[in-house]
């Protein structure tokens, strides 16, 4: 099962793949595409079961009804996470898998 889902923005000017964080319990979106001027991109080998990207991820949450930040920064190597040691949360250090993505309900 995918690990990963491509998204697009601007036509195809933009290319992410998001996948779920065990640690934040959210989406992250990676940016691996970006047709013209702006931020940096993600190396990514292209598998959507066991991905790699690199370098590593920055993905700072801010939850806005307590206003706490939390620091979540990893890489995913060979389908599984690696968190590193500045990260915030309770899987700071750890090694999981990446999870499956769950199944869209279509309505």
């Amino acid at each position: 099962m995918a690990k990963l889902e491509r998204m697009t923005r601007y036509g195809e000017r933009h290319v992410y793949y998001c996948l779920e964080c065990p640690a934040c319990k959210i989406s992250h979106a990676i940016l691996t595409a970006c047709q013209d001027q702006g931020p940096p991109v993600w190396e990514f080998n292209g598998d959507l079961e066991r991905p790699t990207f690199y370098p590593a991820v920055l993905a700072p949450t801010h939850d806005e009804a307590t206003g706490e930040v939390t620091i979540c920064h990893f890489y995913v190597e060979d389908g599984r996470i690696r968190y590193l040691p500045d990260c915030t949360h309770s899987l700071v250090g750890q090694r999981v898998e990446l999870p499956d993505l769950a199944p869209i309900d279509p309505g």
